[in-house]
């Protein structure tokens, strides 16, 4: 039913949470795909130890660029959608089943994000929105997410494989951004479902500019 993509880069500590996180999901349809930019760290030795027959591991040498490793789980993909989880995030476990249900109850919607929460590495809460704390806009969300007042974090979306795939997926070219720029490219194609509630973690550090770097 759902295919999850985590590209990841020398993060073997960040990478276990990651993992498990998905391995402790109520919902157990799912194939887990994780693309390998060239880690030198024990990240290869961490992933060929699990014994999890859901896990499929993608190696290649160092490129930087995580549109491009996302890109490459998604081209092996097989399921009816997609979720994309950054090698440093987490999510609760209960996360797909109550997406799976938003979408279901919102059969006009072909994507789905939720609320997201910051920490650090110490454990302490981390302000990721305005005053204003997240607004949890559905519908047809494009003009409120290129002004700013919609926060679609990727480590939330789940979406329709074939909708991404209309969209070509991550813009490689994208040094920053990649991820705002196809949410904005599918917020044109169809109306959100919002679950609002925090269903996903997002850790703030010193390396946290990208899952590939």
């Amino acid at each position: 039913m759902v295919s999850v993509v985590v590209p990841t880069f020398n993060r073997e500590a960040y990478l276990r949470q990651a993992v498990g996180s998905v391995v402790a999901q109520t919902h157990r349809d799912w194939e887990l795909i994780v693309v390998d930019d060239g880690s030198t760290d024990g990240t290869r030795a961490y992933l060929e130890s699990l014994d999890e027959r859901r896990l499929r591991v993608i190696a290649g040498g160092h490129t930087g660029n995580p549109g491009r490793a996302r890109n490459v789980g998604l081209a092996t993909a097989r399921g009816r959608y997609v979720a994309f989880l950054d090698s440093d995030d987490w999510w609760e476990p209960d996360k797909l089943a109550a997406q799976l249900d938003a979408l279901k109850r919102r059969p006009d919607c072909r994507w789905c994000y939720t609320a997201i929460r910051g920490v650090a590495d110490d454990g302490a809460d981390v302000a990721l929105y305005d005053a204003r704390g997240f607004v949890p806009h559905d519908g047809w969300i494009v003009e409120r997410l290129a002004a700013g007042d919609a926060a679609v974090a990727l480590s939330t979306v789940l979406a329709e494989r074939t909708l991404v795939e209309a969209e070509a997926g991550f813009d490689e070219t994208l040094a920053l951004a990649e991820d705002l720029y196809l949410c904005l490219r599918l917020a044109q194609r169809s109306p959100i479902a919002v679950v609002d509630r925090v269903l996903a973690t997002r850790r703030v550090h010193a390396r946290a500019h990208s899952a590939a770097h």
